[in-house]
């Protein structure tokens, strides 16, 4: 019975992504990676939402195209960055995991050190501002929820748009 008790080795944990210098900043690369792509035509609803360019049938299915097309609806966004393969909110999650795991890291000297977190900070401002020019009123993510909080716990709402303003302007 032990046997299948057994964890198995090189197993990513939050201890592991904060071990030291090198895995410090590959996690900052991926605080960086949740950025969304503006420049991608499947992900901008600004290039293709308008059809001043457009594809052929073969491209009718794409996410942009769709978009055009005016196949978005309230039930079902096609450019999701609330919750989705593009969620900004993992993005956010990630930035807010660094700024919690940054200080226990011991061999990163106390400019890098500062340097990550003007940056993580600069980039989970943007991911609030980014959301909140698309949706209007968001729930800022100040700090991310354990994974034992009970669902009552995790229920954030909407916040004024105000202060939703306000708090990506602290964070820079």
């Amino acid at each position: 019975c032990d046997f299948l008790d057994v964890v198995p080795d090189n197993v990513a944990t939050e201890a592991h992504a904060f071990a030291d210098r090198y895995t410090v900043e590959k996690f900052l690369a991926t605080c960086y990676w949740r950025l969304p792509k503006t420049a991608k035509w499947s992900e901008n609803p600004g290039i293709m939402g308008s059809l001043e360019v457009i594809f052929n049938t073969e491209h009718s299915g794409d996410t942009g195209m769709k978009f055009g097309l005016g196949l978005d609806s309230p039930t079902s966004a096609i450019m999701n960055y609330w919750a989705s393969s593009y969620s900004l909110y993992a993005g956010i999650r990630n930035c807010n995991t660094f700024m919690s795991g940054i200080d226990g890291v011991r061999d990163l000297n106390e400019y890098e050190k500062k340097r990550m977190i003007a940056e993580v900070k600069m980039l989970k401002a943007y991911l609030h501002f980014y959301l909140l020019s698309y949706y209007g009123p968001i729930c800022p993510l100040r700090e991310s929820a354990p994974v034992t909080e009970s669902t009552q716990g995790v229920r954030v709402y909407r916040e004024k748009v105000d202060d939703c303003f306000q708090y990506a302007i602290d964070l820079m």
